[in-house]
């Protein structure tokens, strides 16, 4: 990393589909933001001040301060990464039930204080919303400073 600084994928997750990605934490990060983006978030290349979740269009998980991100603001998340962990991002844009929303898990399991789900749609939902419907698609993102990790877009097998 050498400074704050956003990857971003190429392919998106479109209306209609589900996404999914690991990012294992091989060196913990002083400040890490993993999450997605939306179409109206600015492409920037490089160094940046601004992390998954510090806009309107992107909402970020951090395992390293146990913080969710959107617009800015966080809320508590009850979960602190450590070396070794698997932590999955999935998205649901399609329509059916449970549209609309961000999904993280911790080693596999989406169940219990690692496993946590964000509405897209729902401003009641802070802090994972957009107005009044999900975004058209959602480009992973991973912001970090410091430590390492692997991220896997489906090019080896998932945990």
């Amino acid at each position: 990393w050498g400074s704050f600084a956003m990857l971003r994928s190429d392919m998106c997750c479109k209306r209609g589909q589900k996404g999914y990605l690991e990012i294992e934490v091989v060196g913990v990060d002083t400040s890490s933001q993993w999450g997605f983006c939306a179409e109206g978030h600015a492409s920037i290349q490089g160094r940046t001040p601004d992390g998954a979740g510090d806009d309107d269009w992107s909402w970020g998980v951090d395992g390293t301060r146990s913080k969710t991100w959107h617009r800015g603001k966080t809320k508590p998340y009850p979960v602190r990464w450590s070396s070794g962990d698997i932590v999955g991002l999935a998205c649901d844009l399609t329509d059916g039930a449970g549209a609309g929303k961000v999904h993280v898990s911790l080693n596999g399991e989406f169940e219990g204080p690692s496993g946590t789900s964000f509405d897209l749609a729902q401003p009641a939902k802070f802090p994972f919303c957009c107005g009044a419907k999900a975004p058209e698609a959602l480009w992973a993102c991973v912001t970090g400073k410091s430590g390492s990790v692997r991220v896997n877009l489906g090019q080896r097998a998932f945990v």
